[in-house]
């Protein structure tokens, strides 16, 4: 549970919620989908706001074109919207 973000995703709520972006590959085999899923769900349990988008790629897939280019664009268009 070290490394895992659930045990600390209550951190986030209460107070003025952050806008939270998370990235997602639904055929992740280094973080596999079962577990974002525990972390969307933790997400909506203590009503912390967050954007959620889920491509059809693995951990190590967004490292390559065309797929780095849409992550880029993905994270560059929420700081636009957050920031």
């Amino acid at each position: 549970s070290i490394i895992s973000p659930l045990p600390y995703i209550h951190k986030f709520a209460g107070g003025n919620p952050p806008s939270h972006f998370i990235l997602s590959g639904s055929h992740d085999v280094t973080f596999p989908y079962h577990l974002t899923d525990l972390v969307f769900r933790e997400y909506d349990r203590y009503h912390i706001q967050y954007r959620k988008k889920v491509l059809p790629v693995g951990h190590f897939t967004f490292r390559y074109t065309p797929f780095n280019y849409l992550a880029f664009y993905l994270i560059l268009k929420h700081f636009r919207t957050t920031l």
